[in-house]
């Protein structure tokens, strides 16, 4: 696209913007401005709007394409349960997470949205075998050390597992792990449904010197198919208000050693 030979409308900028996110999936700020010939102050509030409405991602010093950042594998948020209370989770998770740590991340749909709350974090290096996830801080956190677990891919769900995912996480050392579960109480600890699963979620856990575990209260109460771990093995549990009081009573007796966080 060519640069403009006169200033332009605002709507024509927006549309310009966009259509250079199409072609790049990634653009800059200064960049815009010397396109543009406007101030950084005009572009970020072009960005802001755009963000608002839908048509993009903002990110520290650009913006990527709603496309790059969930692509063709990502589920769609209206097809995401509780999507609202996952994010504040993912919010809580990620203030956990101090500049130059190493983390481990698994699979699924709160981690993933805990993935997009670490954009203004620096030097981290992050473990995970979600190609979603990795995807999306490869696209948003360039200054990050990515490690893209190897193993064998599960159809249709992309993430890694089996014998190979193990061997890459043998020997590593991580700060902390965040790890998404299926379900969760005092009897069956915490769970999740598919077998493949499990033993990259108890590596990453043995791996890491801390684990925040990361489900929301429809998660609570209830087994999934696999059990990967006891309540007490975990250093955080963060769920949202509307965990039932009684659950969360049991928990705090049964497990007083997991801090438990309600957001």
């Amino acid at each position: 696209m060519a640069r403009p030979s006169e200033p332009l409308f605002v709507a024509e900028r927006k549309e310009q913007i966009l259509q250079l996110l199409k072609e790049q999936t990634k653009i800059f700020v200064p960049d815009l401005c010397e396109r543009f010939n406007v101030s950084p102050v005009t572009i970020r509030n072009d960005l802001r709007e755009l963000e608002a409405a839908g048509r993009l991602r903002r990110t520290h010093g650009g913006a990527i394409s709603i496309e790059r950042e969930t692509g063709e594998m990502s589920l769609s948020s209206f097809s995401i349960p509780n999507l609202e209370a996952k994010r504040r989770i993912a919010q809580k998770a990620a203030e956990l997470v101090r500049d130059g740590d190493v983390i481990a991340m698994d699979f699924g749909t709160t981690v993933l949205e805990f993935a997009r709350c670490l954009i203004k974090k620096k030097e981290l290096s992050i473990v995970t075998n979600d190609l979603r996830v990795a995807l999306q801080l490869e696209a948003t956190m360039p200054d990050a050390k990515i490690v893209l677990v190897g193993g064998v891919m599960r159809n249709g769900q992309h993430y890694t597992a089996g014998p190979i995912a193990l061997k890459s996480l043998h020997g590593l050392n991580v700060n902390k792990a965040f790890i998404g579960a299926g379900g969760y109480s005092v009897e069956s600890g915490f769970t999740t449904s598919c077998l493949e699963r499990t033993e990259v979620k108890r590596m990453m856990m043995e791996l890491a010197r801390e684990t925040i575990i990361m489900a929301d209260s429809s998660k609570a109460g209830k087994a999934a198919f696999v059990h990967f771990s006891a309540l007490e093995d975990a250093d955080r549990l963060i769920t949202d208000k509307g965990l039932p009081e009684a659950i969360a009573a049991d928990i705090r007796y049964c497990a007083p050693g997991l801090n438990l966080d309600l957001v």
